[in-house]
């Protein structure tokens, strides 16, 4: 019967151990109820004769093979995870419940999972690792390539200020940044560094500078770039691309404040001062009240209350009453009155009607036993008759020459009473003294007539006179100075006047003096040199020769190196520094005055006194007396040549000290300019030109000036 058993219970699938007993549980359902397990040992073979159709093959007609024998608990048993190839569960056999499952441990799992109720799911233990390339974090399979939690190994997180963290093949970095704020220097470790709405070098974006501007400081407020302008300026048009245009302190338009515009005033410019409006008046005018409305009002050059600028009065002085002429104080003496020691303190100190050193008029000295009388000598002393209230010599005085009354005309002198002679610088054309270099019927030649309405300027035909000079006539003439024509065409100043500064006035020791300003630098004795003197001063018109005009200027009438107000000779000529009735020497002038030359000029060290003589650029001067007319150009060495005005190169005259070239057979000059004036340095300028005698200027009174004579 044991054998009839077993084989009974290995059919159901149970199987025994060697020798033992049978397995707990076995599958019960297949021996019959309630029979004992001893009975059923004693049961025959299934093979035995009538049992192929035992009721073991048909009590269970849905029975499992032989490896799905069911347990006592109703499940389906398995041996190994062959049993299980075919089973829904899954392919693996659990031993303790000998159930079919998804899998028994975690290596049975594919990489990334985890055998969890005997399922796999995803995750991960040291020893069952993830597929690569992730790694196991916490049980977890994370790509840590591009995870910023655990960007490139576990556990590192990423972070970035002002940024949301990223990952990006194990490295972090930064993945979108706050807003307002941006990377850009590239540099994750400190994220989103700069603050691009108030970053001027990375406004509203990175690499997006604000441009500096024109007087202004670049800003960037809540990513916009602006512009804060530096005190005195303004953005007044609105357009940043040119700054702050506007400078408040001095513009017409914006002055003080934008849009604010200064308005012109009848008789000036509007101006803007410091942020104040104001008129720039013309010159000769100023705004003394302050008042916009009347412009300016005032007339410096003549006015007595403002005479050169707002509140110069000029003051009244004794027997005169205050004037402003040019813009210079000054005073008009009353009748019967002069100002004959030319100090304007004490006013007009002489009585000419009565004084017997002065009468009539300065220096008009009544003869020994003669008194004044009404302004006239009482009586003449032998030779002299009284015209018109004066003494005068009827043989010698050109206002009554021969007859009192009788004008010596044309500049012609009085001799033995009768007109004739020409001074210097005139020619006799026609019985008449002219002036060839002005007179545009006799221009450089007696007869010589300038066609239609050119003149004659220099001895040659031009197109108009020169600058300053006025046509009288048939005369260039300069109304400061010409005593024939002096403030206007016409205007003859009397027997023993000069004009100066366009009025005519006694002639005074100060004409004696030959300088403008009333003082010599050289040949300073006046008594042993009466008609030489050596001037110093400045001038701003060029050249010395051919002896330029006087320029006409009222002003440089006493410009020299005592000038107050125009040292630097602004607007005037170098025949300006010679006194009414002097001109520049000329060739052959000085001998004639000074036999010594410049030996005894008696001048300072370190000056120079130049004269209207000019020379071929070798050191060697052209003479009035020379005899070469060829070969005289300023590119030769020719001596003997016979001056002409093209020949505009070294001029000269005499100098003391400090290395000025010498020269030779120049009729009493010693010393001469050199090229350019390179020997004679500052003040003296020739502007770097070939032409020295021409193109000089002289921009300050030291260092000399020029020769004077009459």
């Amino acid at each position: 019967m044991l054998g009839v058993w077993f084989g009974l219970w290995s059919a159901a699938g149970c199987s025994a151990p060697e020798g033992g007993t049978p397995p707990v549980p076995c599958d019960a359902t297949v021996l019959d109820a309630g029979v004992a397990p001893e009975v059923a040992a004693d049961t025959p073979p299934l093979d035995a004769p009538g049992m192929d159709t035992a009721p073991l093959d048909t009590a269970v007609p849905d029975q499992a093979p032989a490896d799905r024998a069911e347990a006592a608990d109703g499940s389906t048993g398995c041996s190994t995870d062959a049993d299980c190839a075919s089973s829904p569960d899954g392919r693996r056999c659990e031993a303790a419940t000998r159930r079919c499952v998804e899998c028994v441990t975690d290596a049975t799992c594919a990489a990334g999972q985890v055998c969890r109720d005997n399922r796999c799911a995803a995750g991960c233990t040291p020893a069952h690792a993830c597929p690569e390339p992730q790694a196991c974090c916490d049980g977890l399979c994370l790509a840590v390539s591009d995870d910023a939690t655990n960007c490139g190994r576990c556990g590192n997180a990423c972070a970035a200020p002002n940024a949301t963290p990223a990952c990006a093949r194990g490295t972090c970095g930064v993945g979108a940044c706050d807003p307002g704020f941006g990377n850009c220097d590239g540099d994750a470790a400190n994220g989103c560094e700069v603050d691009t709405s108030s970053s001027v070098a990375h406004c509203g974006a990175c690499g997006a500078p604000c441009p500096a501007r024109p007087n202004g400081v670049p800003g960037c407020v809540r990513g916009v770039c602006g512009l804060t302008c530096t005190t005195g300026f303004a953005d007044c048009d609105g357009d940043p691309s040119n700054g702050c245009e506007a400078a408040l302190a001095t513009d017409t338009s914006h002055c003080g404040a934008c849009r604010n515009a200064c308005a012109a005033s009848p008789s000036g410019a509007a101006t803007c001062t410091g942020g104040t409006c104001g008129t720039a008046c013309a010159a000769g005018t100023a705004d003394c009240d302050r008042s916009a409305a009347n412009g300016c009002e005032v007339t410096t050059r003549s006015s007595i209350s403002n005479c050169g600028a707002c509140g110069t009065v000029c003051p009244t002085r004794a027997n005169a009453s205050p004037t402003c002429v040019a813009g210079l104080c000054g005073s008009a003496c009353a009748t019967g009155f002069a100002d004959c020691d030319r100090v304007a303190s004490n006013g007009c100190e002489v009585a000419t009607t009565s004084s017997a050193a002065h009468c009539g008029r300065c220096a008009n000295a009544c003869a020994t036993g003669v008194s004044c009388m009404a302004g006239a000598c009482a009586g003449c002393p032998t030779g002299l008759v009284a015209c018109a209230g004066a003494c005068v010599n009827l043989q010698t005085d050109t206002a009554n020459c021969g007859r009192c009354g009788s004008v010596c005309g044309g500049g012609m002198a009085c001799v033995a009473g009768v007109c004739a002679g020409c001074p210097a610088g005139f020619a006799t054309c026609g019985g008449v003294c002219v002036n060839l270099a002005a007179d545009s019927a006799h221009c450089g030649l007696c007869g010589t007539r300038c066609a239609g309405s050119s003149v004659c300027v220099a001895g040659r035909c031009a197109a108009s006179c020169a600058s300053g000079s006025t046509l009288c006539g048939t005369n260039c003439v300069l109304l400061g100075s010409d005593s024939r024509h002096c403030g206007r065409c016409g205007n003859v100043c009397a027997s023993g006047q000069a004009c100066n500064g366009g009025v005519c006035e006694a002639a005074t020791s100060s004409s004696d003096i030959g300088c403008a300003d009333g003082q010599r630098e050289a040949f300073t004795n006046a008594t042993q040199f009466p008609n030489i003197a050596g001037c110093a001063g400045a001038w701003s018109l060029p050249g010395v020769f051919p002896a330029p005009t006087r320029s006409g200027v009222m002003a440089c009438s006493a410009s020299g190196d005592d000038s107050p107000t125009n040292r630097t000779g602004t607007g005037c000529s170098s025949q300006d520094l010679c006194g009414p009735g002097w001109h520049l020497c000329r060739s052959g002038e000085l001998v004639a005055r000074a036999p010594m030359g410049c030996a005894s000029a008696g001048q300072p060290a370190s000056t120079f006194f130049t004269a209207a003589i000019s020379g071929t650029g070798c050191g060697i001067c052209a003479l009035v007396g020379g005899t070469r007319t060829t070969g005289c150009l300023p590119e030769n060495c020719a001596g003997g040549c016979r001056e002409d005005p093209g020949l505009n190169n070294d001029f000269f005259g005499c100098g003391a000290g400090r290395g000025y070239p010498t020269t030779g057979g120049c009729e009493g000059m010693n010393r001469f300019s050199n090229n350019a004036c390179s020997s004679l340095g500052p003040p003296w300028d020739c502007a770097g030109g070939g032409v020295e005698s021409r193109s000089v200027r002289k921009t300050a009174p030291d260092g000399g000036g020029v020769l004077c004579c009459r």
